[in-house]
């Protein structure tokens, strides 16, 4: 069965016109990208080449300058509720409010009738491991909890694209592992589509279908697409992975003059 589209750039850019005269910055160039529906696909590429910027384009937190930007066939507007952000930092959920507050908080938002909210909590707290946890603050649990608070409150509004912007970027080597880990056994039950930005090959390769490498910026663009076709579940460090590791980290270094991530980096 053919796969429809989700997610479509056509000769994308972006520019920052800065106030009072400023010199423009033009972030993001002529990217070309067609993703389909429940896929997993990474954006790979260091700190400063404009993976956010072109995550957040597909959020709708910015607009494209110049090119045509379009989810499952309608131009991006704005944010909308088929799509689901995952930042990295902890700061994203509400301090004030318990775990099944938090999860709660963007169904309460949308007017959803109480009874619905609490049978979705309910299915959401479960699914992230989190039931015994579901009367804490987030100031009382770890790092990887809060990944799956933010996790679990995204998709208890049911989006049909997570739009992952290195979530796991601040996480211990552990427990970055076990949310990597966790994170491919949650789309390999929910088949959402996932875009996924990273700095880390190997996390890239642990995790998609497909990688897209960006090149330096200013007006950096998707150098190219890698296509990863290890079975799941996937074993870090077999002869498959290498070999795709060290094509990934040729492509980065044909862009950037130096090699980027390391293999140590994700031990599942």
């Amino acid at each position: 069965m053919a796969m429809s589209v989700a997610i479509n750039l056509s000769s994308v850019g972006k520019t920052f016109y800065r106030q009072r005269g400023g010199a423009a910055f033009a972030a993001l160039e002529n990217v070309n990208l067609e993703i389909e529906e429940g896929e997993f696909f990474c954006l790979l590429g260091p700190s400063g080449c404009g993976k956010s910027t072109l995550l957040h384009m597909i959020a709708g937190f910015e607009m494209p300058t110049r090119g045509d930007l379009r989810v499952f066939g309608e131009r991006v507007r704005g944010p909308g509720v088929d799509r689901g952000v995952i930042f990295q930092s902890e700061l994203a959920l509400f301090s004030w409010l318990t775990v099944e507050e938090n999860i709660a908080y963007g169904l309460r938002a949308r007017g959803i009738p109480r009874k619905q909210r609490e049978a979705s909590v309910e299915r959401y707290v479960d699914l992230v491991g989190l039931r015994g946890h579901r009367k804490s603050y987030p100031r009382e649990i770890s790092g990887g909890m809060k990944q799956r608070v933010q996790i679990a409150r995204i998709l208890a509004n049911d989006p049909a694209i997570l739009l992952m912007d290195e979530p796991f970027g601040a996480l211990d080597a552990q427990t970055r592992a076990q949310m990597q880990r966790y994170i491919a056994e949650l789309w390999a039950n929910l088949h959402k589509t996932i875009i996924f930005v990273t700095h880390d090959v190997a996390e890239a390769v642990w995790l998609a279908d497909r990688i897209g490498v960006m090149t330096v910026g200013p007006r950096a663009t998707v150098k190219t697409i890698v296509n990863n076709d290890i079975a799941r579940p996937r074993a870090a460090m077999t002869a498959e992975f290498v070999r795709i590791y060290n094509e990934l980290t040729a492509e980065l270094e044909g862009a950037f003059g130096v090699g980027q991530g390391s293999p140590q980096m994700a031990r599942q």
